[in-house]
């Protein structure tokens, strides 16, 4: 058993690392905001992609030697009594699993604040877009008015 807690805390590890990672790409989407650099944001978000992906390939190794092992898939969970843990491996276990839903909580805000970012921007431009809608509207009410007004003028009414 004490060779599967081995590996579970190695694979723990490198989900961790890659944690760290998808949290330095999310860091790089609130630096690059603004439409001048859209590329920077695009490529951050595919990189968060593709560290999503290993994230769950590593979290499908640990469930699969967990259960061949008859490890209690709770030791993973964030709400766990850490009292309850026997042994030290499982003790060490559950402190990087502690650890690194601390970054996953980070990572929630930022992407929150990210949200709402684009949130607002997306109701910027849409406002912009209403607005420029009605601009060929107003140009032509305002050559009505210059039309109307050269008319009453020519004619003594203006």
């Amino acid at each position: 058993m004490s060779m599967a807690y081995d590996d579970i805390i190695i694979l723990l590890n490198e989900k961790k690392q890659l944690f760290l990672q998808y949290e330095v790409e999310t860091d790089n989407i609130i630096l690059n905001c603004n439409e001048d650099n859209v590329d920077i944001i695009a490529l951050a978000m595919e990189k968060r992609t593709r560290i999503a992906e290993k994230i769950d390939s590593i979290t499908e190794k640990i469930n699969s030697i967990s259960i061949k092992n008859n490890i209690d898939l709770k030791l993973f969970a964030d709400t766990l009594d850490c009292s309850s843990l026997e042994t030290d491996s499982e003790r060490k276990a559950h402190s990087i699993v502690e650890e690194t839903f601390d970054i996953i909580r980070r990572i929630q805000q930022k992407n929150t604040d990210i949200m709402n970012y684009f949130k607002n921007t997306m109701d910027n431009s849409k406002v912009q877009i209403e607005k420029n809608q009605y601009a060929p509207k107003i140009s032509k009410y305002f050559e009505n008015i210059k039309i109307n007004t050269n008319y009453n003028s020519t004619f003594g009414k203006g």
